[in-house]
């Protein structure tokens, strides 16, 4: 094979040169790579957020808002006791990074799992590469979502049962819609995937930047040799 047909190989494969280095184009990603990438990173960020608290923590934090307000049967609350309220608060609550169980471990695992295959999903088509839909990493990302999603429903079953003092806070929804977010888009990834007839190792879609302006598309597995 002639060195113009090695680097035509690097150029289907996405390659920025025959070094084997990714050149990432982040036009290659998909609308549906672009959701759940978008997803995985706020669901990052809501997983800081508060998933949970008891009654004891949503008294606490109605006291700490009425700081230098007049209660009734209690006069004006003072500083310290602010500062109490807010500290008995913050012992209450709970983010998903919290783990006081075999459950919330499974919930924290599957939950960074989701975020991580779905970065990877972008990630690596942004870098030309290609795989077979069915397990590609965008199936994976959509599969974590899934079991995130059940697991997450679990915990709240768990959690918020009537014996229990545990009230849900705003982490919890949002942190539901943003794994909905990942499952949708992962599996709009791999229809649009599928639909294109994409498989492991095949060149670029038509209208990548990878592809060469102008040279006929090559069939799956195919090259060609370009005299220099």
């Amino acid at each position: 094979m002639t060195d113009a047909g090695v680097q035509g190989d690097d150029r289907a494969a996405g390659r920025d040169d025959a070094a084997g280095r990714p050149r990432f184009d982040a036009f290659r990603l998909r609308l549906g790579h672009a959701v759940a990438f978008v997803a995985a990173l706020a669901l990052m960020f809501i997983m800081a957020g508060d998933w949970y608290t008891t009654d004891d923590g949503v008294r606490a934090r109605q006291i700490e808002r009425s700081a230098g307000q007049g209660l009734p049967g209690w006069g004006m609350i003072d500083r310290g006791a602010v500062d109490d309220a807010r500290l008995e608060a913050e012992k209450a609550e709970r983010n998903a990074w919290h783990v006081a169980s075999f459950l919330d471990a499974l919930v924290l695992l599957s939950l960074l799992a989701t975020v991580a295959l779905a970065v990877a999903a972008a990630a690596l088509q942004a870098a030309g590469r290609t795989f077979d839909p069915r397990r590609s990493p965008s199936a994976l990302a959509g599969g974590a979502a899934v079991v995130a999603f059940l697991l997450v429903a679990l915990q709240a079953v768990v959690r918020l049962d009537p014996s229990s003092d545990d009230v849900f806070q705003v982490g919890l929804p949002l942190g539901v819609m943003a794994l909905g977010a990942v499952a949708l888009g992962s599996a709009m990834a791999v229809r649009d995937a599928l639909e294109e007839g994409e498989h492991a190792g095949s060149p670029p879609r038509r209208g990548s930047p990878a592809a060469t302006p102008g040279a006929p598309e090559a069939p799956p597995g195919a090259t060609y040799n370009r005299a220099s």
